[in-house]
């Protein structure tokens, strides 16, 4: 959909030892959607005959700038996202493959977003990266972790049928470094990011009374999947939560308010949705000191714990 209605052309001789190369631009006009805009082409061609090329694009009026699905159609196509106007736009082909980078502004908090399209993939991966920090009630209905934000916010939106390497080539420098210091937090390092949207963050505590509870204040990791439907405000929250999978990985020797002080916790991991449940495995020897009955003996043991809170007050429930 993108046409240029002006062009101007220069071409730069270099040559290496025995290697020529042409280096290639263009600069003009163009339109798309309706939009003008300003554009410019840096490419080159070596012996190798393999063409690289970098496009800037940016609107010919700031008041009308393009917007997600201008730009990166069905690719994003999330309610709430996809009206968003971008910035600083630049498209790149190289080996590993075709990128496009822009910067936008997602409530209130500056961005960037990055069209990942692989030479065998005919739908691409869309990543949101938000480095400053974000409400977690403005990205998560509800109140379950109202008063917490998130850090160095990454999302990925994978199509259908398709996965994501932390280390695949097309990922950026910088959101390749997002997504691998989540991973590493929560014992998954370089697995493959699924279809759906992931998103992974450090969640700083603030003054989420579920989490001072719990005597927690430094970051946190977080890692899931939400739904598309996330971002249609005009939802229910309900609506918005459904299909939503979010955990937390929690530090070791955790202790929870008015939970046996026999139990210890192991790899205790915090899942967030309309409610917050803590999970998590429990030493067999710590489980058999809470079971009075003779000659019954835990063989394994799976702990669960769900907040609440009433008013001013604020409960666990175990099992």
């Amino acid at each position: 959909g993108l046409s240029a209605t002006s062009a101007d052309f220069s071409a730069t001789y270099s040559k290496t030892d025995s290697k020529t190369e042409w280096d290639f631009s263009l600069n003009g006009k163009a339109e798309l959607k309706g939009r003008a805009l300003n554009y410019g082409v840096a490419f080159s061609k070596g012996a190798a005959k393999n063409t690289k090329y970098e496009v800037t694009l940016s609107a010919d009026d700031p008041a009308k700038p393009l917007t997600v699905a201008d730009v990166m159609g069905g690719a994003a196509a999330v309610p709430g996202l996809s009206s968003l106007g971008l910035t600083d736009m630049r498209l790149k082909n190289d080996d590993a493959g075709a990128t496009l980078s822009a910067t936008l502004e997602y409530q209130g908090t500056p961005g960037t977003i990055e069209v990942l399209r692989k030479p065998d993939a005919n739908v691409p991966v869309v990543a949101l990266s938000i480095g400053a920090p974000l409400d977690f009630a403005k990205l998560i209905p509800g109140n379950a972790l109202d008063g917490g934000s998130l850090n160095n916010l990454t999302m990925l939106i994978v199509p259908e049928g398709q996965t994501l390497l932390p280390t695949d080539a097309s990922i950026s420098d910088k959101l390749k470094t997002n997504i691998q210091s989540v991973q590493a937090k929560m014992g998954s390092t370089d697995d493959p990011i699924g279809s759906g949207i992931t998103i992974m963050a450090d969640l700083a505590i603030k003054t989420s009374a579920a989490l001072t509870d719990l005597g927690l204040s430094e970051d946190l990791p977080l890692m899931g999947t939400i739904s598309r439907k996330t971002f249609n405000t005009t939802l229910s929250n309900a609506d918005r939560l459904a299909g939503m999978s979010l955990k937390l990985a929690l530090p070791p020797n955790l202790t929870i308010p008015g939970a046996p002080s026999e139990l210890v916790l192991a790899d205790a991991k915090l899942i967030v949705s309309d409610t917050l449940t803590i999970s998590g495995s429990v030493g067999v020897d710590s489980a058999a000191d809470l079971l009075s009955f003779k000659g019954l003996s835990a063989t394994s043991a799976d702990f669960s714990a769900t907040y609440s809170k009433t008013d001013s007050k604020t409960e666990w429930d175990f099992s």
